[in-house]
């Protein structure tokens, strides 16, 4: 939703992310992306990181999380 926020998070893995629509700012440490549909992001998840809706619209964004295995 506009507005709406994942909230700083960390985790194992790398993190894949295909923006689909709307604008998004992405913070990872003391980096900051804002990014818009046909964008892609992959980070460190282990960093932590958030995700912010830009503007009036939603915002869909397909993230894939990859693990190690083990």
């Amino acid at each position: 939703a506009p507005g709406g926020r994942v909230g700083a998070h960390a985790h194992a893995g790398d993190e894949h992310h295909l923006v689909l629509r709307g604008r998004f700012r992405m913070t990872q440490g003391e980096h900051v992306l804002d990014v818009g549909p046909g964008d892609y992001v992959r980070w460190d998840g282990a960093i932590p990181h958030d995700a912010e809706v830009l503007g009036d619209d939603e915002g869909a964004m397909l993230i894939v999380s990859v693990q190690a295995a083990h």
